[in-house]
């Protein structure tokens, strides 16, 4: 866990120092970023009060304990105030030997039983002083680094300890690692029970606030949260200003300093406040701007590049429905001739069926006039009654 909290104050650091990088790169004027960091956990370790100091000392007392070492802790170190490391020794009543730490990632709590003995676990300087002087190569050649890494003077009964060894050598290895450029590769179990294509959430989360993702996120958005280049800018945004059809379809070309200026006047002219206004305004009470333009791309301050994006689906919305007024126009007139012509015929059709009708009725008398004139008036005869006889 000490070693953690070392990579974890490697990794602010190297977060923050790319991100001032970056911004003295665009030359962009941020004034502080705020963070959280370690380095109280750190000093709660190496401090000149530290745990390993008082280890140390517990392990050279010739009645030193375990318990004895977690009392002197709770004795040098508070554990009212808010930026104390030391959980409170309340919670471990039941146990001499039990004491938490406020980690970065979250309090743990220790057993310090067996301290004193893993950390006398070294060998005595009179021992190795002797031991690199054999005549036996393998043993010389083992022994020459330990020793080299050893205080010359005896500091106490037990030589170096096993802690401050390790202190050493990680300060060392931390050292050469702020001379490269480094990369962090953090790995993320997906779940606890090993299952493939299964994701939990809250155990997801949970690790990636204990390894300082979210704080390194924090940090990063912190002044500004969003980045843009200009000529990104100008191709999503390019009409919402008066630019014509300069940039239309995303067409960009240009001279860098035309492309910036086109940039700034773009965004001056949709942003509510742009950098000349008041835009808004920080804790101390100054004024902060909207954005922020570099010497290639374009940084926001929170919301605003939401704002932009608002202003491009009103356009968006307004255009859309221009383009609809227009086609339910045309499809509406179109079915209105057509209606139109449809009635046009159909009152067509009528006139003709009339004047056919007009045409047709004296070919319909006609023939019944002349079945009169041939055959005259055709009377149905009388019938003659049947004379009704009786049987003789």
């Amino acid at each position: 866990n000490h070693t953690n909290e070392r990579l974890q104050k490697t990794f602010t650091e190297t977060m923050i120092d790319a991100v001032m990088e970056e911004y003295k790169e665009e030359k962009i004027i941020v004034d502080n970023i705020e963070h959280e960091d370690n380095e109280t956990v750190i000093r709660f370790f190496e401090g000149k009060m530290g745990l390993i100091p008082l280890l140390n000392e517990e392990c050279i007392r010739p009645q030193g304990s375990d318990a004895g070492f977690v009392n002197k802790v709770y004795a040098t170190h508070s554990t009212t105030s808010k930026s104390s490391k030391l959980v409170f020794q309340r919670n471990y009543q039941l146990s001499k030997t039990l004491f938490g730490i406020r980690h970065f990632a979250k309090d743990v709590t220790y057993d310090a039983t067996g301290f004193l003995m893993k950390n006398k676990d070294t060998l005595p300087f009179d021992v190795l002083s002797c031991a690199v002087k054999s005549t036996n190569h393998i043993i010389r050649s083992g022994l020459s680094l330990h020793e080299s890494s050893t205080p010359k003077k005896k500091i106490s009964l037990v030589g170096t300890s096993l802690w401050s060894s390790f202190e050493r050598q990680m300060t060392t290895l931390f050292t050469q690692i702020k001379r490269t450029r480094v990369w962090f590769v953090r790995c993320i179990i997906p779940n606890n029970n090993k299952q493939p294509f299964s994701l939990d959430l809250k155990c997801t989360l949970t690790q990636l606030r204990s390894v300082g993702l979210l704080t390194a996120l924090k940090m990063s958005h912190a002044s500004f949260p969003n980045k843009q280049a200009f000529d990104h800018i100008l191709r999503r945004f390019w009409f919402l200003g008066s630019f014509g059809d300069k940039y239309a379809f995303g067409k960009v070309d240009g001279r860098e300093e035309e492309i910036r200026e086109d940039c700034e006047k773009l965004l001056g002219s949709v942003l509510s406040d742009g950098k000349g206004g008041e835009g808004s305004v920080g804790e101390g009470g100054d004024h902060m701007s909207l954005y922020e333009t570099g010497r290639t791309k374009v940084y926001f301050r929170e919301g605003s590049l939401e704002e932009l994006e608002s202003e491009r689906a009103k356009a968006f919305d307004k255009s859309a429905s221009k383009i609809q007024a227009r086609v339910r126009g045309i499809k509406a007139r179109k079915d209105f001739k057509k209606l139109r012509a449809q009635l046009v015929i159909q009152k067509q059709e009528a006139i003709e069926r009339k004047k056919l009708s007009i045409y047709l009725i004296p070919f319909a008398i006609l023939p019944l006039f002349l079945l009169r004139y041939m055959f005259g008036s055709v009377r149905r005869p009388r019938s003659n009654r049947l004379n009704r006889g009786t049987w003789h």
